[in-house]
């Protein structure tokens, strides 16, 4: 009986343990950085409170690393990458609006307009 628990105990230790790397987004000192701007940013500009900025920033990391993938997969075709960045966004921007108040929805609007779009400024650094 010992055995069979230990056992069990050892296996969802191992498996919580292996799905809590996978969550986690490894960036580059420098795109970690512009993404901790641009959370910054949409969090003063949209007045989000902290569950939303924590649900931010996983978006934000989220789409720094796959940005990097595509632009790396798609670095000598043009048209696919821009086409798979522009997926990107706005998967990216349903994501966002799903948890956004109707006030933080026409923020964001208002945001975009401004030109301040989110891919703009990660492929262009490229």
């Amino acid at each position: 009986m010992k055995k069979i628990l230990l056992l069990s105990i050892f296996a969802l230790s191992t498996a919580s343990a292996s799905f809590a790397q996978s969550s986690y987004v490894s960036l580059t000192p420098d795109a970690e950085k512009k993404c901790l701007e641009m959370t910054r940013a949409l969090t003063n500009s949209l007045q989000l409170n902290e569950p939303e900025y924590i649900k931010l920033k996983a978006l934000n990391r989220s789409l720094f690393a796959k940005t990097a993938e595509i632009n790396a997969a798609y670095n000598n075709d043009q048209a696919a990458r821009l086409q798979k960045l522009n997926e990107l966004e706005l998967n990216f921007e349903k994501d966002l609006t799903s948890f956004l108040t109707p006030m933080q929805l026409t923020s964001f609007s208002h945001y975009k307009k401004e030109g301040n779009t989110s891919l703009m400024a990660i492929t262009e650094s490229r």
